[in-house]
């Protein structure tokens, strides 16, 4: 199934400001579980896809000043997220749901941190 997205409702300007930045904002829709920013939800939203940078690494890197060769990790800040309201994905939870329940993000979450830390052992320890 195609990712499809609507930014028309987001405010005039941001879209053309950071063209990466927007398509990582669409692509968080798929990871974090969740189709839409709106007004309600942007904390939760935010709240989300920090979880998951912390778990996953940052979507966004950006280029070390003095050090073209290196690029530092770019998390997204709320400020990100403020900026996006109004964009809307067709992802939806496994159920049907606008969103992925906290459980289910959660648990998937979680899966993976295990299953990574369990395999830094291995490589550690050989």
């Amino acid at each position: 199934m195609s990712l499809n997205y609507n930014l028309q409702n987001i405010a005039d300007g941001v879209v053309e400001e950071d063209s990466t930045l927007t398509e990582a904002m669409i692509f968080l829709t798929m990871h974090i579980g969740w189709g839409e920013i709106t007004e309600q939800n942007a904390a939760q939203w935010y709240a989300r896809v920090h979880v998951w940078e912390q778990t996953y690494g940052t979507m966004l890197r950006v280029v070390d000043e003095g050090n073209l060769d290196h690029l530092s990790p770019r998390p997204i800040t709320p400020e990100d997220v403020r900026k996006f309201i109004g964009l809307t994905t067709n992802v939806f939870g496994r159920s049907g749901a606008k969103q992925e329940s906290d459980a289910a993000f959660n648990k998937r979450l979680m899966k993976f941190a295990l299953e990574n830390a369990a395999a830094a052992y291995q490589k550690a320890v050989g």
